[in-house]
């Protein structure tokens, strides 16, 4: 995205952007990364797995904020038989839903739409990591750890203690530990809490 067209858009406008995210990339079995990680998770047997119809991810026509696929599989249930099951996937930048947790999915992304920042300076819980010359990104409580492995790429330190695994990024001013958490509603993890020390 033009930096130029980026800098002209309202608040509102560039948090609906960072909201729905890139368009989900499809694997060669039609299923996205996240739905067959939620497979995997969730049936019997998932070695026995047939994808049977793996729809194109669309936006979802009532609510555009969300990417979402229909998938009817085939796979062994606990008595060894076959059975037939449709699905149907929600995601954008927030997190991966199934259909069971479709209003999980609206009622987050409504309360991210809904929270819009209407100055330029960063939230009290938020954190201005870096700044490429194009766009600055941002650490926020809250914010799925799949975005910040995306924003930031790699941890330079992966630290291991009493909350649990930390993510340290260096930063200009010193570096930040990044605490996550999961969330079970929505499959993923999320930032919990963030510090800055400097150098």
């Amino acid at each position: 995205m033009e930096k130029d067209y980026y800098d002209s858009l309202t608040p509102r406008q560039k948090r609906e952007i960072e909201l729905v995210g890139p368009k989900p990339t499809e694997l060669q079995s039609g299923l996205t990364f996240d739905a067959q990680k939620y497979f995997k998770l969730t049936l019997h047997d998932y070695d026995s797995m047939e994808v049977v119809i793996a729809s194109p991810i669309e936006k979802d026509p009532e609510f555009p904020y969300l990417w979402t696929q229909d998938v009817r599989i085939r796979s062994k249930n606990g008595f060894g038989a076959f059975i037939v099951t449709d699905y149907v996937f929600y995601s954008n930048s927030l997190g991966f839903w199934d259909e069971g947790h479709h209003d999980a999915a609206v009622r987050l992304s409504s309360e991210f739409l809904n929270d819009v920042s209407t100055g330029e300076s960063p939230k009290p819980d938020t954190y201005s990591m870096t700044n490429t010359g194009e766009m600055t990104s941002w650490i926020r409580k809250g914010m799925p750890m799949s975005s910040v492995s995306r924003e930031f790429g790699f941890p330079d330190d992966i630290i291991e203690n009493e909350s649990g695994t930390v993510f340290r990024y260096n930063a200009m001013d010193g570096y930040v530990l990044v605490y996550w958490r999961d969330i079970p509603e929505s499959y993923q993890a999320v930032v919990s809490e963030w510090s800055v020390t400097k150098y």
